[in-house]
């Protein structure tokens, strides 16, 4: 009995398929041949005109941002009154590298200037006088002897041969 049901469950989906394929077969060969037609040659649908060359304004239209390809940023390096500014320096103007952009007034930049020169020759006229001052403490110090130079230590020597004060009058030359 087992074996009879085993062959059942072999040879029933076997024979299945089989008679699938051959229903198949016998459709596909009565299908009907389909018939030739003569192939005929459409043209596209368009009116012509012929052509004539004018002259046109084109108008475009449309959405967007114009963005620089370089942006500068303009800061003076002294202050005054702006007295000339270039006639193309607005939004979209062009301006060649050598031009002058601003015409600044420059009294209080030379005011300042005329004020540091002075500045700086009061500082070297106080450096030659202090540098005075060391030659004389110098003198005075090889007047008072051996015996006192070997008892006074090195920042006692300093002090009196003024180094601290030229060393002050140097910078302060240095700075203006």
């Amino acid at each position: 009995m087992d074996k009879l049901r085993i062959a059942l469950r072999i040879i029933l989906p076997i024979l299945v398929i089989a008679i699938g394929v051959g229903v198949a077969r016998k459709l596909v060969s009565m299908r009907p041949k389909p018939g030739k037609k003569p192939h005929v040659e459409q043209g596209a649908l368009v009116e012509t005109a012929p052509v004539t060359t004018t002259s046109r304004a084109l108008t475009l239209r449309a959405q967007g941002e114009v963005v620089a390809a370089q942006q500068v940023t303009l800061q003076p390096q002294i202050t005054g009154k702006v007295l000339e500014v270039h006639p193309d320096l607005v939004a979209g103007g062009k301006i060649s590298a050598d031009d002058t952009l601003l015409r600044i007034e420059d009294v209080d930049y030379r005011l300042a200037v005329a004020q540091a020169r002075t500045q700086l020759e009061q500082a070297k006229q106080a450096l030659a006088l202090e540098k005075g001052r060391q030659v004389i403490a110098r003198r005075e110090w090889q007047l008072l002897g051996e015996a006192r130079r070997d008892k006074a230590d090195a920042e006692a020597r300093a002090r009196a041969l003024r180094e601290p004060q030229l060393a002050q009058a140097q910078a302060q030359v240095d700075a203006a």
